[in-house]
């Protein structure tokens, strides 16, 4: 009898094995870390600002592919015998003080006509400071004669006929003294202003419009061989 109890026992026992799930050989992957959606948007660094090389306030050269040479200080002081009729007119408007540059247009192997039409300075914050020619700019300083026979400054102020004639007639004189262009084979004296007078010592970049509303071309230190 006891040995049918153990021979059932050993059965039973063999019987509950064989019915256990056999055991996994597989091995569990570790968690994947999960990406945040982009919603199709790809961020791109941005790329550094371009920075220029500073160049000191002082002379100026630009040779032109038509032959013509143009020097100036940037700016030319406002002492320069060049510019001692327009200042002298300036203050006597009451005009607001300014900058100048006196171009040295040598335009004798030119081909073309230069008129200097627009000097721009650039600092390093990319502030311009534009030199417009003198002609222009004098113009809004001196009075102008109204319909009503009297003589107004640009403030609205009456001036007595006297004054008024004798400032305009300074005007002419000034607009008729000075030189507008230099013509092929011709040297002359181009004056530009500027209404801006915290000019930095340095400047990014000089550009030129020697002849009209064209494309500028770089003016460069001089001895740096500036051209077009």
């Amino acid at each position: 009898m006891k040995r049918t109890v153990v021979l059932f026992l050993v059965a039973l026992a063999m019987s509950i094995t064989s019915c256990s799930p056999p055991a996994s050989n597989e091995q569990t992957s570790p968690p994947q870390a999960t990406q945040a959606p982009t919603n199709g948007i790809v961020s791109t660094p941005t790329p550094p600002t371009p920075t220029r090389t500073g160049m000191p306030a002082g002379v100026f050269d630009l040779v032109a592919k038509t032959g013509g040479i143009v020097r100036f200080t940037l700016p030319t002081p406002a002492s320069d015998p060049a510019v001692a009729d327009i200042e002298a007119f300036r203050k006597k408007t009451g005009a607001a003080p300014v900058s100048y540059i006196v171009a040295d247009v040598d335009n004798r192997s030119g081909t073309e006509v230069i008129n200097m039409y627009k000097v721009s300075a650039y600092d390093a914050e990319g502030r311009e400071y534009a030199f417009a020619r003198a002609a222009g700019v004098f113009g809004e300083w001196g009075p102008t004669f109204g319909s009503d026979y009297v003589y107004r400054m640009p403030d609205g102020s009456i001036l007595d006929e006297a004054t008024g004639s004798a400032l305009n007639n300074e005007e002419v004189r000034l607009n008729n003294a000075i030189d507008i262009v230099a013509s092929p084979a011709q040297r002359a004296n181009i004056i530009l202003i500027s209404k801006s007078t915290d000019l930095p010592k340095e400047f990014t970049r000089v550009a030129v419009a020697p002849s009209g509303m064209g494309y500028p071309i770089d003016a460069l230190p001089s001895g740096a061989g500036g051209h077009d």
